[in-house]
């Protein structure tokens, strides 16, 4: 999905299946041009070369490689799921003194899967919530009050 964002020379970590705890650091040397479709999927061959070469390494080892595209410091960073879209602005919600939530409009910045960059609207040290549980949901239940039923396991009484 980011693949327009890798190229040569960036820092990539890896991690081995098949070596508990290993994790080794190199840096990206070749990015294919030309995509292979699988399934309806592109894939591009990406080529690191290791920093460091551990013997216990094998050629066709599945790995794990996160490649550092960008770096950031000194930013304000919350989980991207607490970040809300409204008429077309962003806002979190952040617990006031009362400890209530107040919707607070934010600028918004680089994001990934897990985190958002808050540019401005916020500060260091608010209390963004990051989940919200809705005490009007109810729940419902069936059948005779003494029996237990669990969905997927059959044989009850047998």
């Amino acid at each position: 999905m980011d693949i327009s964002n890798v190229a040569a020379g960036q820092k990539v970590t890896l991690k081995l299946d098949a070596l508990d705890n290993y994790s080794a650091t190199g840096r990206v040397e070749k990015v294919d041009a030309l995509g292979t479709v699988t399934q309806g999927v592109v894939t591009y061959n990406v080529t690191i070369a290791l920093d460091n070469l551990d013997e216990r390494i094998k050629p066709q080892m599945s790995v794990s490689a996160s490649i550092i595209t960008d770096v950031k410091t000194d930013v304000l960073v919350v989980p991207s799921s607490s970040v809300k879209t409204e008429a077309n602005s962003s806002y979190v919600e952040v617990l006031n003194n009362g400890n209530t939530p107040e919707k607070k409009t934010v600028q918004i910045g680089s994001s990934n899967a897990t985190d958002t960059e808050i540019i401005s609207g916020i500060n260091a040290g608010d209390k963004v919530v990051i989940q919200t549980i809705n005490p009007n949901l109810t729940t419902s239940s069936s059948g005779s009050s003494n029996s237990l039923r669990m969905p997927g396991i059959g044989g009850f009484g047998r």
